[in-house]
């Protein structure tokens, strides 16, 4: 369970605290939905938690839109699927190891406290490490970026 506490404006108070509502994943992995944003510019003045409708996790993101996610990779013997998102992501290894491979096949091998910007080009992951690997995940809808998976 990740534990999410939300602040906002209308309240001098957490208006949330508590386990986040949706997890989505398979086979050890998973993707949990902090917080979302929907249009091109977020209101703050908009407290309201779109999370527990969503239906699937979503990678192609409109421009402007958010997703705060918590994202947990198991040991595997081959790499993800090559993919890119319309999307600015920025991560932070938070446990564990991991391998982030390029279009080309190159390689950067991240550890704890890593963090990478994509920026919307063709990569996979790899946890070759023996142990789950979590990283905290922020994409940001962008413009000049389609979503492709190989």
């Amino acid at each position: 369970m990740v534990r999410r506490v939300v602040g906002g404006q209308s309240q001098p108070h957490a208006l949330i605290d508590g386990a986040a509502p949706k997890v989505f994943g398979q086979g050890g992995f998973s993707v949990t939905e902090i917080w979302a944003t929907g249009g091109s510019v977020p209101d703050l003045k908009n407290e309201r938690d779109i999370t527990p409708g969503f239906d699937r996790m979503r990678m192609d993101l409109q421009p402007g839109e958010t997703r705060f996610r918590i994202v947990e990779f198991p040991p595997t013997d081959s790499a993800g699927v090559m993919h890119k998102t319309p999307t600015v992501d920025y991560l932070v290894v938070l446990e564990g190891e991991i391998d982030l491979i390029f279009q080309d096949r190159t390689e950067a091998h991240l550890k704890q406290g890593d963090c990478v910007v994509q920026l919307g080009g063709m990569h996979a992951w790899h946890n070759r490490s023996g142990r789950p690997t979590k990283m905290a995940a922020i994409a940001v809808g962008g413009v000049g970026g389609e979503h492709t998976l190989r």
